[in-house]
């Protein structure tokens, strides 16, 4: 699976290719101990967590079945802010330059923003999604047979990502807002019909669905390969979990130094630079 994966570590394909191409170290395995020890942990790897190690520094590989993640908070925030994001999006697209708002923007408001543990007062409400943690009654109510609660308890990480999640998918603006302008409009095609409210949703629905269908189908060959990497997922997993990393380890980095900021410090400075 991984011979020709240029993003599997190269010299741990080298090593992989020795052993499996010298019959000596199959025969004889005990006169290269340090080559099977190899061997097996990148069998462990592969099985128990990811052989790369940019999904390894990103991804948990496991899995907490009990922590909220369909909520009632998440449809609010999550349909509150795909409308503002595409909207926004959508009425600045004909602009030049361009106005967008990313849907990082909706994952960082999404949850909280401080710099310091000691700036951060824990009786002091955050955007959002903590804010409705500490405002949303606790009361389970029963519908249909069905128990739930519009307060679960404190703001999980699959809440914050499913809310990430939607703002992904909604902020991309369709391609209809392209087609649509050229199609009504007088100077080009002059279709009036285009200005019709009915043609509008049903052709942004139905181009939509064509995407999601041809990109289900495709899921065998670039969702569920391990080699199917997408760094942009990873870069928004690795800052949802920044977010909600409530231990702070130091690590040693160039020059001998060792970093004690966390992975919300880091990223908050990184961006007023890039502001500045």
């Amino acid at each position: 699976m991984h011979r020709y994966d240029q993003n599997f570590p190269g010299h741990a394909l080298e090593r992989i290719g020795v052993f499996l191409g010298d019959p000596d170290v199959l025969q004889n395995p005990a006169k290269y101990p340090d080559l099977v020890r190899e061997m097996k942990l990148e069998a462990i790897l592969s099985t128990e967590n990811s052989p790369y190690q940019e999904v390894r520094a990103n991804v948990d590989p496991t899995d907490d079945p009990s922590i909220p993640s369909l909520t009632f908070r998440v449809w609010v925030i999550g349909i509150v802010f795909s409308g503002i994001g595409s909207f926004v999006d959508t009425l600045f697209l004909v602009r030049q330059p361009a106005i967008s708002i990313g849907p990082n923007v909706a994952q960082m408001v999404a949850c909280k923003l401080n710099l310091t543990s000691e700036l951060y007062d824990a009786e002091t409400p955050d955007p959002c999604g903590r804010l409705l943690e500490r405002v949303l009654p606790t009361r389970r109510f029963t519908i249909f047979g069905q128990s739930f609660t519009l307060n679960p308890g404190k703001f999980s990480p699959k809440e914050h990502m499913l809310i990430t999640i939607m703002a992904s998918v909604s902020f991309a603006y369709p391609y209809t807002a392209f087609l649509i302008p050229t199609q009504a409009l007088p100077q080009y095609f002059g279709q009036t019909w285009a200005k019709d409210f009915g043609y509008q949703l049903l052709a942004t629905m139905g181009i939509n669905f064509c995407g999601y269908g041809l990109a289900g189908l495709a899921r065998r060959f670039i969702v569920y390969p391990s080699s199917a990497l997408w760094p942009s997922s990873l870069a928004t997993v690795a800052l949802n979990k920044a977010f909600h990393t409530e231990r702070n380890e130091p690590v040693k980095g160039p020059f001998g130094w060792v970093y004690k900021r966390s992975r919300e410090q880091v990223f908050l400075l990184a961006c007023g630079a890039m502001f500045m």
